[in-house]
This record gives C-alpha cells, structure tokens and sequence, in this order.
C-alpha cells in the first residue's frame, strides 16, 4: 500500500461501514468496472473514506464467462 496519494495527499484509514454497490450490465464497461474497484481498493477507500464492495450484479446471460470472478454477489434479473 503506497504512503501517499498520487496528489502528495496523505492516506486516511477507511472509518466507514463499507458501501455496498451493484453492477447492472457486464460487458466491458461493467466487468472494468468491477475488477477495478478490486485492484485499486485501498486507494478507492483511503479517497471515499470507508471500503467499496460490489455485492450484485445484473446482465442479460450470466452464463458468458466475463473475465472476473462473481462468486459470492447476488444476481438480479
């Protein structure tokens, strides 16, 4: 995890109770989405102050492997 910011700004601990988000849509815009908010997490929270987690998701077939894991997030049609 960096030290700073890419704005010289120091890093603040995440204080708040995580905000939960779902994804309508996987195609290359939603899936990106999705497998940014992993990688860059801590970033993501030190900035918005508490955790960002994808919880749902929804899409047309969600049979069509997307290139990201959706283990564990509810679907809605």
């Amino acid at each position: 995890m960096p030290d700073a910011l890419p704005e010289g700004k120091p890093l603040r601990l995440a204080q708040g109770a995580p905000l939960r988000v779902g994804v309508a849509g996987l195609g290359t815009v939603g899936a990106g989405v999705v497998r940014l908010l992993r990688a860059n997490a801590d970033v993501i929270a030190a900035r918005a102050g508490r955790p960002i987690e994808v919880v749902a998701v929804s899409a047309r077939d969600r049979g069509l492997d997307r290139g990201v894991a959706l283990d564990g997030m509810a679907w809605h049609d």
